[in-house]
Parts: C-alpha cells; structure tokens; sequence
C-alpha cells in the first residue's frame, strides 16, 4: 500500500475488472491488442477475446458477475 493511502488494496476480481475495464479504454482508442497487453498486463490472447466479447456485447459484457453455483455451507462465524 502506498505511503499515506487511506484506500484499501484491490482484490484479484477487482484488479482483474479494472484490467478489462482499462482495455476497454484502449479498444476505444484504436490502440493494437499488443499494445493493449503490454499496458494491462496480460497475455494478447485474453485481449482478443476481451474484444470479441467487447464488439458483441460492449464494455458492460466484461464487468464482472456474481459468482455462480452452489452457495456455501458455511458462513463467516
């Protein structure tokens, strides 16, 4: 954490949303996916299918969803 921050450090689902949502900016922009890996630091491969998924379903497509399946036994007592 940065010296004299009062935000707390980003989860993995939330670091990996602000991901997307930085390549969505950069998809606006015409950037290349190379270029675009590069900047959010992931492989080309996650940034071509974060455009597909982009150009059919736009930037709301990769915001991320509630967790699916079987809800937990346990609670957090």
């Amino acid at each position: 954490m940065a010296v004299g921050s009062s935000l707390p450090p980003l989860s993995r689902p939330q670091l990996a949303e602000a991901r997307r949502v930085r390549a969505v900016e950069l998809f606006e922009g015409s950037v290349s996916n190379a270029e675009i890996a590069r900047a959010v630091g992931v492989c080309s491969e996650s940034v071509r299918r974060w455009r597909r998924v982009w150009e059919q379903g736009g930037a709301s497509a990769l915001r991320r969803r509630a967790a699916t399946g079987r809800p937990p036994k346990l609670d957090d007592a």
